[in-house]
């Protein structure tokens, strides 16, 4: 799943509403957030006439993904963050940064300068690192975005073969296999 889930036959939602939901009734994370192996992006961040909705399991929640999932995998994406930086700055127009710079949640809701975007960006990932090593029954697996070896980490640590390792850009069709 990436992004949005199937509840039901007839509804979809975005993961992290799901999660959200499931969290604050007690419940295990991803249950009734549809049968799939893999959750990615499972944040969001929403704006409307009411203001900003946002919730990142991978900040807010990583204490109940491990009380319900202790042998769960992590899969952390990284790349440089001056790269990164300029990747979601371009995403939409910056609508991504508008709406973070919004939202009122754990690290988030900084203004739009780029050394505290940035700084979020590094903050976040070492985080990320801090939890593995602090919950060690979690499988960790840390590949670089732009890697050419990327899907060879992947396809050796869970399987997934490295052919499904590509690069893809949010205005393009077809994404190109990585190199």
């Amino acid at each position: 799943s990436h992004q949005w889930v199937k509840v039901n036959e007839t509804e979809s939602q975005q993961s992290g509403q799901c999660m959200q939901r499931n969290i604050d009734l007690g419940r295990p994370p991803f249950e009734g957030c549809g049968t799939y192996e893999i959750y990615t992006d499972t944040g969001f961040a929403n704006y409307d006439s009411t203001g900003a909705h946002c919730y990142y399991p991978s900040v807010d929640a990583l204490d109940a993904i491990y009380e319900s999932y202790p042998n769960a995998t992590f899969v952390m994406v990284v790349r440089n963050t001056s790269s990164w930086f300029k990747s979601v700055e371009s995403w939409g127009d910056g609508s991504l940064l508008k709406r973070w710079s919004a939202c009122n949640t754990t690290g988030f809701g900084w203004t739009m300068e780029r050394e505290k975007i940035e700084h979020y960006y590094d903050w976040h990932t070492e985080n990320i690192r801090q939890f593995a090593r602090d919950h060690p029954s979690i499988n960790y697996i840390e590949v670089e975005l732009e890697s050419p070896e990327a899907g060879r980490i992947l396809e050796e640590k869970i399987g997934i073969p490295s052919k499904c390792w590509a690069k893809c850009t949010p205005y393009s069709k077809f994404c190109k296999p990585a190199s």
